[in-house]
């Protein structure tokens, strides 16, 4: 059950949406940060797949499970599907020989090897983007780019690779799971150092604690908590050690191109960060705490945030009231002697 004294709910309120982006079916969900697949859920099972695949076998006895087999192969950008059920490409031969080291020892080849191949899949994309093939590469696959691009817009590289050290990535699994509308990992951000390592433990606090059935009896902050800990629900806890391939991934290949390394726009589309401006190619760091969030809130038809100015009767209260029709708004209204320092 999860239990909040006075100091977790401040933490949490300072780093969670109180509305959290819901699905079609009303259920909250979170952004993906790995192509993570519960059907093949690490890297030895991938492997597996893509021998299969590339000896012309059935990816699985149940058409079901092998039609999500493919997609799976698919979405990692190895595998063509169809009738070229033995087109495993370049990236597929590369994962095929990483497995052969492991002596067909599955232990070993997911502790030791499950960031390796990720970077195949990951390498692998890429060069599509700068080849001028981006149009292969799929919409789930951009998506993930997208949000792990907008959390290293505010966290910065030396913290990253702090919490891939871990060997746990207990840090990693909290991103993962805090990550619903995309303003959580700017308002994580402002957290001093004490207080995200505690945030990072209550959070996968939440994931553990979560009953279905809890009663929140009107309490917006334990709802909030609720909401939250139901979408962490729907991954399995070894998400963290795939969230944790692609985002390493991520910070190498954008250190070894430097200013070729792709930027994504928010309609997934492909432009090189040499054509950007006030971009870090090291994480944003402080720059990019201040920034604030980049990613639209598509609940609402306005930004978190509006200032409208103008003079006594110009139509600012009516705009306002115009605008926010189908939006939760907050209105404050500034007299102008507000911005006088005395």
């Amino acid at each position: 059950m999860i239990v909040l004294n006075p100091a977790d709910r401040n933490l949490l309120m300072r780093v969670l949406e109180t509305e959290p982006d819901l699905s079609r079916k009303g259920n909250p969900r979170l952004r993906p940060l790995s192509l993570y697949s519960t059907e093949l859920k690490n890297l030895k099972q991938v492997a597996a797949a893509v021998e299969r695949a590339s000896n012309g076998q059935a990816l699985h006895a149940t058409g079901t499970t092998a039609k999500r087999y493919g997609n799976t192969l698919s979405n990692l950008g190895i595998w063509s599907g169809g009738d070229r059920s033995t087109n495993v490409g370049a990236a597929g031969e590369k994962l095929l020989q990483l497995a052969q080291t492991n002596n067909g020892d599955a232990t070993v080849f997911w502790n030791q090897n499950t960031r390796a191949g990720d970077r195949i899949f990951f390498e692998h994309q890429l060069n599509r983007f700068l080849t001028g093939q981006e149009k292969l590469v799929n919409t789930l696959w951009r998506e993930t780019f997208f949000n792990v691009q907008d959390v290293l817009d505010h966290l910065s590289e030396d913290y990253l690779r702090t919490l891939l050290a871990d060997a746990e990535l207990r840090g990693i699994e909290a991103l993962q799971y805090m990550d619903s509308v995309g303003t959580e990992p700017w308002r994580f951000t402002r957290l001093n150092d004490d207080e995200k390592a505690a945030a990072l433990v209550l959070i996968v606090r939440l994931y553990t604690s979560y009953q279905a059935n809890q009663a929140t009896q009107g309490d917006s902050e334990l709802t909030t908590a609720k909401q939250y800990a139901q979408a962490m629900n729907a991954y399995q806890r070894d998400v963290r050690f795939r969230v944790a391939g692609f985002l390493e991934a991520f910070l190498d290949m954008r250190a070894s191109l430097g200013s070729d390394f792709p930027r994504l726009t928010p309609s997934l589309e492909v432009k090189l960060r040499s054509r950007t401006t006030a971009q870090n190619p090291a994480g944003a760091g402080a720059a990019g705490a201040q920034a604030g969030p980049k990613v639209p809130r598509p609940k609402l038809p306005l930004p978190l945030q509006v200032i409208i100015s103008g003079c006594p009767g110009s139509g600012k209260s009516n705009l306002a009231d115009r605008s926010a029709i189908s939006a939760q708004v907050i209105r404050t209204q500034f007299h102008s002697e507000t911005t006088t320092a005395s």
